[in-house]
């Protein structure tokens, strides 16, 4: 497989880096190359889609922009109404890859006022289940945390550094389909392992064998604040 970087360059999935250097990519998503349409502030990024969940508002949009780029030329705004609770949404159905540990990784360009950025991924490999692996940044309090068992949010480590408005950030999940369990979160160089953490599980009339991801923003206060995601990676064979 191969995965068209801005205009010119061609390079295959497996000579594309992770973060950690760990995995093998099973899928790329750089956001240059995109068929986009926008209606009423909800788009459609070729296979990925977009909503604003929420609070109701004005001034929020998921849309591509040019000048908060991870690399090459163009990245996805996710920018919020001008109101509390609003979740601008960008949703992406995957193939699930078939290894026991996979690793879901993206890069953002963190905005003023940013509340947390979470990344959602209900995973279906058959077994009639729901799988619900999440994990949430929070900015401001220099925070990260993950769903439980229980279905509630639980505080995974503080960060030792907060991070600032205007940088770049990189974060990548690995969870083990089999068990049921977190394997370990990277954020910003540093590894967070989470061996015998589970996540929640509930059951299915049937069973399904995909993957749902979002990517959701929240202000922290009522304005339009935003982030811009770029360099969106599925990983599979993760140790």
């Amino acid at each position: 497989m191969a995965k068209t970087l801005g205009s010119s360059s061609i390079i295959t999935l497996n000579q594309i880096p992770t973060c950690d250097g760990k995995g093998k990519v099973a899928y790329y998503e750089d956001f240059e190359s995109l068929y986009f349409t926008s209606t009423f502030g909800a788009a459609i990024i070729s296979r990925w889609t977009s909503s604003m969940q929420g609070a109701a508002g004005a001034g929020g949009y998921v849309q591509p922009r040019t000048n908060w780029s991870k690399s090459g030329h163009r990245s996805v705004t996710l920018m919020t109404h001008a109101v509390l609770n609003s979740q601008p949404t960008l949703t992406v159905y995957l193939p699930r890859p078939q290894s026991r540990r996979i690793g879901f990784e993206f890069s953002f360009v963190l905005g003023a006022s940013i509340q947390d950025i979470t990344l959602w991924s209900y995973i279906y490999n058959r077994d009639r289940f729901e799988h619900e692996a999440f994990l949430r940044i929070e900015p401001q309090s220099a925070q990260l945390s993950y769903w439980d068992v229980n279905g509630g949010w639980a505080s995974l480590s503080g960060l030792e550094t907060a991070p600032i408005a205007g940088f770049t950030y990189t974060v990548k999940l690995v969870i083990d389909q089999e068990s049921g369990q977190y394997a370990r979160v990277w954020f910003n160089g540093v590894t967070y392992l989470m061996n015998g953490v589970s996540y929640m599980k509930f059951p299915m009339a049937f069973a399904y064998n995909y993957i749902l991801l979002q990517i959701i923003a929240r202000p922290s206060a009522a304005v339009n604040a935003a982030i811009s995601v770029d360099d969106f990676i599925l990983t599979e064979d993760e140790p």
